[in-house]
């Protein structure tokens, strides 16, 4: 199986050098952890961590999963290139598993049904939808909705899980 790595999963502890097989992270991922630990220019030096970009028509679809979901307001550019990036290698046939303890990655990776392991955290156990919802008139707008207020009313939306 071939893992690919998110930044939260390095910031958890994730031990490049303990990988018993390969590993991929997004250029972006290397952007967040600036001060590159040795144990990770190690892992890149010894080819057990590569850096690949995804294609742009796999960025899109990650996008569209994500917005369907709801959860595209909390995905960073760097977390929909990670399960783009995952969802290309899938896509060549390759058993892939996203390595993250960001809840938002891992109900898109559900979604896109990609397998992702949590590092720290339990990881999530069911997968939501989202939507927003006036605070005011409570009318309801997708959750990739662009405005944060009521275009009736002009009162606050908050971010709500669906039920069932």
């Amino acid at each position: 199986m071939i893992l690919v790595l998110d930044a939260g999963a390095f910031f958890a502890g994730f031990e490049p050098l303990a990988l018993q097989r390969r590993a991929y992270t997004v250029p972006e991922v290397l952007e967040e952890l600036r001060s590159q630990s040795l144990k990770v220019k190690i892992a890149l030096e010894q080819h057990l961590l590569e850096v690949r970009s995804p294609a742009e028509r796999y960025l899109k679809h990650v996008q569209r999963a994500a917005a369907k979901t709801g959860d595209i307001a909390k995905l960073s550019r760097t977390d929909m290139a990670v399960l783009a990036l995952a969802l290309e290698l899938a896509s060549e046939g390759q058993e892939v598993a996203i390595v993250t303890d960001d809840y938002a990655v891992q109900n898109v990776a559900s979604a896109l049904k990609l397998r992702f392991s949590p590092v720290a955290e339990m990881g999530i156990v069911r997968s939501f939808r989202w939507y927003k919802r006036c605070t005011g008139c409570g009318r309801r707008y997708s959750a990739a909705h662009p405005r944060d207020s009521c275009e009736v009313c002009g009162s606050p939306l908050r971010l709500r899980r669906r039920k069932g």
